[in-house]
């Protein structure tokens, strides 16, 4: 998105993504088409490629913006496990089917935007009683901790969503 967009086009580029964040509460992405999410954006083709190359652009976008929700605003001091459990809960139909498994092209994007957050945790003062991050800035590799509590998060959601899709994630 760029400064100069105006009202009716960042309108536009937000039902294009509500839309797709809608199917993807009830089917894969895999599944879905460009035409299913012009049909539930009540949009032409024409109108969604002015916006996006295509449906993997406008799942980066969505992406993006789920990156800036995850890592909350400056202020939230919530302990980083706490913080990732209500956001995987809050977005449990969208991230099931946009990081169905490993394989993805979003498992790993996701993976990183975890890492991310682990290491924007790590460089900040307000967070080191939090326990996760003692143990990443104790570990004798800062970076390979990150990315096996990373892994560590993402196969467990995956085994929830396979093995237990009717328990909250909070109650496990």
């Amino acid at each position: 998105m760029t400064e100069a967009e105006t009202l009716t086009q960042k309108r536009t580029r937000r039902i294009i993504k509500q839309a797709m964040i809608n199917l993807l509460q009830s089917k894969r992405f895999d599944d879905i088409t460009v035409k299913d999410i012009c049909d539930s954006a009540l949009i032409h083709r024409s109108t969604f490629y002015r916006y996006y190359q295509d449906k993997i652009d406008l799942a980066d976008d969505i992406l993006h913006d789920l990156t800036s929700e995850l890592s909350g605003s400056p202020t939230d001091k919530t302990a980083v496990l706490k913080q990732i459990t209500q956001f995987m809960t809050q977005n449990v139909g969208l991230i099931r089917h946009l990081v169905p498994e490993n394989e993805s092209k979003f498992y790993d994007e996701f993976r990183h935007i975890l890492e991310g957050l682990f290491q924007e945790r790590v460089n900040n003062s307000d967070y080191q009683n939090d326990p996760i991050v003692t143990l990443i800035k104790n570990s004798t590799s800062p970076t390979l901790m990150m990315s096996f509590l990373a892994n560590i998060i993402m196969g467990f959601f995956a085994e929830q969503l396979e093995y237990s899709p009717s328990h909250s994630l909070e109650a496990v």
